[in-house]
């Protein structure tokens, strides 16, 4: 009979990963050490994940999955789309600067070559309503009508480089920078 999955050791296997790949990148992870980190013999490891790829997709989906779910938290399809475009974008912006190392992560991961296809689309998935938004968007005249990735392109990049930018500098945004930041991307794709 197999044993049931801990999902505290698994999670402890998620936040020792996330640190040392964010300390040593993708290449430099080694699963030896991600079992000292998380406390856990090596073996114990493997019992979980056959090797250091099949690792870091899967905290790569743990994490989207937590970052989306907090995301559309409070959505509703039925708000108007400025409604939803506002609350939106300050969630992404909020949850991404309370978890710069997910962020980071996450970025650097789907621009990496060792995302699969398969991990890709999925991430498109669960950031569907996104592209729903912005298409409803597009219908009602309110915002340029460009392809849909240029559009994420646009707000997405712009949230990346300033959480970067707050984790480079060790500096916050002030509410005010905040608010100026969200008009000038909403400037940027409406029509």
């Amino acid at each position: 009979m197999a044993r049931a999955r801990d999902e505290n050791k698994v999670l402890a296997i998620y936040e020792a990963t996330l640190k040392l790949v964010l300390e040593n990148g993708f290449t430099g992870l080694k699963m030896n050490k991600v079992a000292q980190q998380a406390k856990l013999a090596t073996g114990t490891l493997y019992i979980y994940f056959k090797d250091k790829e099949e690792l870091i997709s899967a905290l790569y989906l743990h994490i989207k999955k937590e970052q989306t779910k907090q995301y559309f938290l409070d959505y509703n399809e039925n708000d108007s789309f400025m409604a939803n475009f506002r609350k939106l974008w300050f969630r992404v912006m909020e949850i991404n600067t309370k978890n710069p190392e997910y962020a980071i992560f996450t970025d650097q991961y789907y621009r990496s070559p060792f995302i699969k296809e398969e991990y890709r689309n999925h991430a498109e998935e669960l950031i569907s309503p996104i592209y729903h938004l912005l298409e409803r968007g597009k219908s009602e005249e309110l915002v340029k009508d460009l392809p849909l990735e240029l559009l994420v392109c646009q707000l997405i990049g712009v949230i990346s480089a300033l959480v970067n930018l707050q984790q480079e500098t060790k500096t916050e945004l002030s509410p005010k920078q905040t608010e100026a930041m969200f008009k000038m991307s909403w400037d940027a794709i409406k029509n």
